[in-house]
């Protein structure tokens, strides 16, 4: 009973790292392909008769192909890949492509206590791979509000990073 569960956890970080690996070849596939996407999340709906080709294989290379316009919603794409025989493997897999939200990053540095103006705000699209945290999407619950913290140009602004301009200050 103990060895079970932890060969079922091992089975399931390596399905998880192949499904992972597969899923990040397809969005450079799609962002190749329409690169005015930017960064896109990509969800593939494998078999375990397909986890178990791909464990299979003999290099994480893969090759993609199939897929239309506009590459966002339901795709259908082929995998290609050698086995560790040396054999041409092959598989159709049903994907959901979407593109990453936009968030709010600070336009220029601004200092702790600011009133952001409109001007002070830009747009970034998430990179899955280095953002973390969550972002303001909406320039409306950040433009007339004062930052809590200094925040550098490019910094991904955060709902604790704002908050609403006090109407009395202490000494006032």
């Amino acid at each position: 009973d103990v060895v079970r569960p932890r060969n079922a956890a091992v089975a399931d970080s390596l399905q998880r790292q192949l499904q992972d690996r597969l899923e990040k070849t397809i969005a450079v596939f799609i962002q190749d392909r329409s690169p005015e996407l930017g960064n896109v999340g990509v969800e593939a709906n494998l078999s375990p008769e397909q986890i178990a080709l791909l464990a299979n294989a003999a290099s994480a290379r893969y090759e993609i192909s199939g897929g239309e316009t506009p590459w966002t919603g339901e795709q259908d794409l082929s995998v290609k890949f050698f086995d560790r025989q040396s054999k041409s493997q092959q598989f159709r897999v049903r994907c959901r492509i979407r593109p990453l939200p936009q968030i709010l990053v600070s336009a220029r540095n601004l200092p702790k206590g600011y009133i952001v103006r409109p001007e002070d705000v830009a747009r970034k699209q998430l990179d899955p791979t280095t953002d973390k945290g969550t972002g303001v999407e909406n320039p409306e619950l950040v433009v007339g509000r004062e930052t809590t913290r200094t925040l550098r140009a490019g910094d991904a602004i955060r709902p604790s990073d704002i908050r609403g301009v006090p109407l009395v200050r202490r000494g006032d």
